[in-house]
């Protein structure tokens, strides 16, 4: 929003008075983003860039993964997947090499979007669940409940709506274990579109009524 472009370009500004460019790379790692869902590419591309190069003049192996995975964002809400796919491999391996453990789970689930856009679902579930192993070494909960509910939409769109309901129901018990309110919303709308998928639709129904 306007609103959230004003608040960054204010903290940009106070980073920049203190000579705090991490700070400064943090802000360009958000304002890639606002400016992505905006839909205005040439902006959110030019900030990921200047992430990584705030990020490289400080040899921040985190901070390049990660600038590297804003330039995959990016390429991916264009559709040019092919771009996208490199710059989140170079994240990952940038990730890896830092033993950033966040950052392979976040890449690892953007890499499996990829493989999923393109139809390639084995090397969507590979990732997903690199992503799941990973999250539990670290007891990261969040990350395990979103990969499983990434797994869940790669089995779904393959057609084994058995395995994603499963998966969908692991995803919506950890949602609720954590209290994470604005997950369990769209992973009730999955489940009600299995549900659809099989035929049951007063369960689809009731899930519907539950998650407007």
């Amino acid at each position: 929003s306007d609103e959230a472009l004003q608040w960054l370009e204010k903290a940009q500004f106070l980073f920049e008075a203190q000579a705090d460019q991490q700070g400064v790379g943090r802000v360009m790692e958000k304002l890639s983003f606002v400016y992505s869902q905006q839909g205005d590419y040439e902006q959110a591309l030019a900030r990921a860039q200047q992430q990584l190069q705030i990020a490289q003049a400080q040899n921040d192996q985190i901070g390049i993964g990660a600038a590297l995975g804003s330039m995959g964002m990016v390429m991916f809400y264009q559709e040019a997947y092919d771009k996208a796919q490199t710059y989140y491999q170079e994240a990952l391996s940038w990730a890896t090499e830092a033993n950033h453990r966040y950052g392979i789970i976040i890449t690892c689930n953007d890499l499996a979007g990829i493989y999923w856009k393109q139809g390639d679902y084995h090397r969507a579930l590979t990732h997903l669940f690199q992503a799941q192993e990973v999250a539990s070494e670290i007891g990261y909960r969040e990350g395990i409940g979103f990969s499983m509910s990434n797994v869940g939409a790669v089995y779904e769109y393959a057609g084994r709506y058995d395995v994603a309901l499963s998966c969908y129901e692991q995803a919506l018990f950890i949602a609720t274990e954590l209290g994470f309110g604005p997950n369990i919303v769209p992973i009730l709308g999955n489940i009600a579109d299995v549900y659809r998928a099989e035929k049951l639709y007063s369960q689809a129904e009731k899930l519907s009524l539950i998650h407007i």
